[in-house]
């Protein structure tokens, strides 16, 4: 065997095994934010593996310390899910959040439950979906005017596919 042998060989097995990839269709998945009380159509996931994908946000919201010293507050703007555009269906999903303690509080994961629609509440899917987003218990007294920062990863499989949304949340404590 020749050298032009072993790689024309080669290219046709990837060739082979691309093609067979390619039969299969991946789904069609979105992340849907959660926005006063609707969810909204946000983002359509890029593939950039045929297996895994991670798609990174940022995230700005605010607290008031004067309302909400020593109370679990949900936090808006970081409550997201995860679905199928082609089927409907939402993914089991869980999220992680790496670390519980911050600056100036706590946070933990909360889910709540709603139904992924357009812009003007026509309703995508007849199922409800679980939007996974935090919530945050302010602990120190003098945060007013600071800004508290962490992660959050809903992590969702659906298939032999594995979804990560990651969001960096930039939290502003106001006075």
């Amino acid at each position: 065997m020749t050298i032009k042998t072993i790689l024309l060989a080669g290219a046709a097995v990837c060739a082979l095994m691309a093609g067979s990839a390619a039969a299969e269709q991946m789904p069609s998945i979105h992340v849907v934010a959660l926005h006063q009380g609707t969810a909204l159509a946000k983002t359509k996931m890029q593939h950039a593996s045929p297996l895994s994908t991670t798609v990174t946000a940022q995230i700005s919201t605010s607290v008031s310390a004067s309302q909400n010293f020593h109370q679990t507050v949900p936090l808006p703007r970081t409550y997201y899910a995860v679905y199928d555009t082609q089927t409907c269906l939402v993914p089991p999903a869980r999220q992680k959040l790496p670390m519980r303690k911050t600056a100036y509080g706590r946070i933990t994961a909360s889910v709540t439950q709603g139904f992924v629609s357009g812009s003007d509440g026509t309703a995508f899917c007849a199922a409800p979906a679980n939007f996974y987003g935090v919530s945050y218990e302010l602990k120190a007294s003098h945060a007013a005017g600071k800004t508290d920062h962490f992660v959050s990863t809903i992590i969702a499989k659906y298939k032999k596919y594995k979804f990560y949304y990651s969001e960096a949340v930039s939290l502003t404590i106001e006075p």
